[in-house]
């Protein structure tokens, strides 16, 4: 709903439970206890349509299952206990498409883990389409791309791996769109949309382009020919420019970037030089440029930006000073959570001395500071951006007095 985010909050003796926000401290409140005790309803997979918040949650007795809620406790009810019994539905990602939720989840009668639709009632709640007959399930990681008149997601039909299909919603409508990597075998597609065509990344650092038929659906360019080896992922739209990342022998994971042409899908920068990995992660657009996360061999995990020029390439600051020294000590920035509001970036990061916190920038090495230090000393508030709520920054923190809660700040 505009101008409100529902999210999972923990106060007091009530564990995590349903809440929302405006922004405000008398529009921030609990919705309803779903589970009473200390255990909580452990809310989580939010998605809206048509003024409903769907939602998966688990009451104590029917282990997780999709709910709803209009914002008031009489409204927040169970849509259906799609596996009947104590045991969980196993519910995935949802997603909304034609005005329904689509998910996927297990009926526990005998065919796993498979396409399910509902329209907000129990009896509007059903399967689509059992893909993989028998009890191993054809759903595990859908990946939901919705474009022109279907649902993109990648299933398992038990004979061609974990292939692109796609759904109207119905059973008849639902089918596999190619199998990217003949026979059994996994391509694992990860698909972005965009006007005229989809993007498709696959294990194996291979880019295809689909109309979303079999005959429209054809290799744009193998970035590592040869046997599978990692994939090619994250793919994220700047502009009229694609950037994503790929595993290539002899360079490692690194950030490129596509025109949607085959001669316009290049490396952008080897951000480590060598076989190593730079292992671009947190892909985001701001302002026409590529932010992300990196490590450069030397820096450790850092803060970086693209214009998609090798040139433009390059580390924004070195928030946390000195090389890594490996996982265990993780001696770097390790940013997460970025995301874009007012012309910055707001963002986890720990510089060594505060502990993770919040951090902002607009781009630049000056522009890019801790907002404040909410946990003092080194243990660090462990912020969680939300959104941004009343014109401020809502997020959720943890302050030095051990108090978990939700926190503003003005951008």
């Amino acid at each position: 709903m505009a101008g409100i985010r529902y999210f999972a909050g923990v106060e007091g003796v009530y564990g995590s439970e349903l809440w929302r926000s405006d922004g405000t401290p008398s529009g921030t409140y609990l919705i309803k206890d779903i589970q009473p005790g200390a255990g909580g309803s452990g809310p989580k997979r939010f998605a809206a349509v048509n003024g409903t918040i769907y939602f998966v949650a688990d009451d104590g007795s029917l282990g997780y299952e999709l709910w709803k809620t209009d914002g008031t406790p009489a409204g927040t009810v169970m849509v259906k206990n799609v596996r009947t019994g104590s045991v969980s539905a196993g519910i995935m990602e949802l997603a909304i498409f034609n005005g329904l939720v689509i998910f996927g989840a297990s009926d526990g009668g005998g065919t796993g883990r498979e396409l399910w639709r509902s329209d907000g009632t129990e009896a509007g709640t059903f399967l689509i389409k059992d893909i993989n007959p028998g009890p191993i399930g054809g759903i595990d990681n859908p990946r939901f791309v919705v474009w022109g008149n279907s649902l993109y997601f990648t299933a398992d039909d038990g004979l061609a791996g974990t292939e692109l299909w796609k759904t109207d919603g119905s059973a008849t409508g639902t089918l596999r769109v190619a199998d990217l990597n003949p026979g059994t075998a996994n391509s694992n597609p990860e698909v972005l949309a965009l006007e005229n065509m989809l993007l498709v990344g696959t294990y194996g650092s291979e880019l295809w382009k689909s109309d979303g038929t079999t005959a429209g659906t054809v290799l744009l360019k193998d970035l590592d020919p040869g046997p599978p080896v990692s994939s090619l992922e994250r793919l994220t739209r700047v502009g009229d420019t694609v950037f994503f990342t790929a595993f290539v022998e002899g360079l490692g994971e690194e950030l490129w970037k596509t025109d949607g042409t085959a001669e316009g899908t290049v490396l952008v920068k080897d951000i480590r030089p060598g076989s190593e990995s730079a292992s671009p992660i947190e892909l985001m657009e701001m302002g026409g440029i590529l932010y992300f996360v990196a490590d450069d061999g030397t820096h450790g995990y850092e803060l970086w930006r693209s214009d998609g020029s090798q040139a433009g390439t390059w580390m924004v600051r070195d928030i946390y000073p000195g090389p890594s020294a490996g996982p265990q000590l993780v001696p770097y920035a390790l940013l997460f959570n970025l995301y874009s509001m007012n012309g910055a970036l707001w963002f986890k990061a720990d510089d060594g001395i505060h502990g993770p916190e919040l951090w902002k920038s607009d781009g630049t090495q000056a522009g890019t500071v801790l907002v404040q230090d909410f946990n003092a000393g080194s243990a660090g508030s462990n912020p969680m951006v939300l959104d941004q709520l009343a014109g401020a920054i809502v997020f959720w923190a943890t302050s030095s007095s051990g108090q978990s809660g939700l926190w503003s700040t003005l951008p």
